[in-house]
């Protein structure tokens, strides 16, 4: 998908489609469900995610890279080309917080406190759990769906679907977020226009330089947290 029309009221996902205790919860959501199941590639700086696009019958890939990682959030940039110096810019960032709240660096507003420790508490997710993000317009509600499961990567992983409900049907979304890992794998937004996570591929050995507050734009406050 080039461009994403969706959401751009809330912040969710405003651009192209490309925590419990502090340094601990970035590496407890990272493990594998099981001792007995390979693990994903740690999300650090470097990594990347893979994904297809489909809208309104046209298929598209895209990839989003690891631009630095905090307790409760991974930075991300999306790429839309192949070359790895692609500069960065508040329109190509941003902050996914529990796998689950994205906040564009463009023009979004950042979960407060509260809202951060909310996200949070819904691991382990339990079916009907809700979190209110009054910091976004429309107050949207984030709703724990039923337990499903997602492949990647040739292995199952247990997942939940998460509902965000704008209170307009149009608006909607649906999310699928592994229960193990920080990343909503996929995204419906319409009945002609899903989002699937297809590989999750570790860091390079290539430096990413940090992003200035300028870069970050309205994310620029993570840096007091880096």
């Amino acid at each position: 998908m080039n461009e994403i029309p969706k959401g751009a009221a809330s912040g969710f996902r405003l651009f192209p489609v490309a925590p419990v205790a502090a340094a601990a919860v970035l590496a407890s959501l990272s493990c594998p469900a099981s001792a007995d199941e390979p693990a994903l590639p740690e999300l650090e700086a470097g990594s990347s995610v893979f994904w297809s696009s489909s809208t309104g019958g046209s298929a598209d890939t895209f990839r989003e890279r690891v631009v630095l990682t905090g307790d409760d959030w991974v930075l991300y940039q999306s790429i839309f080309d192949t070359e790895e110096d692609e500069a960065m810019s508040p329109d190509s960032l941003f902050l996914l917080y529990g796998g689950i709240d994205y906040r564009s660096c463009f023009d979004t507003p950042l979960p407060t406190e509260a809202e951060r420790d909310a996200i949070k508490a819904l691991r382990p997710f339990s079916e009907g759990a809700t979190v209110e993000l009054a910091s976004l317009e429309d107050d949207p509600v984030v709703r724990v769906g039923a337990a499903t499961e997602y492949f990647l990567m040739g292995q199952t992983h247990p997942a939940h679907e998460v509902l965000i409900d704008y209170g307009d049907e149009d608006l909607n979304e649906k999310l699928v977020v592994l229960d193990d890992y920080p990343l909503t794998v996929v995204i419906d937004w319409d009945d002609s226009s899903q989002d699937r996570v297809m590989m999750v591929s570790g860091a390079k050995t290539t430096k990413i330089t940090p992003p200035t507050a300028s870069q970050l734009g309205a994310c620029a406050a993570i840096l007091d947290e880096y």
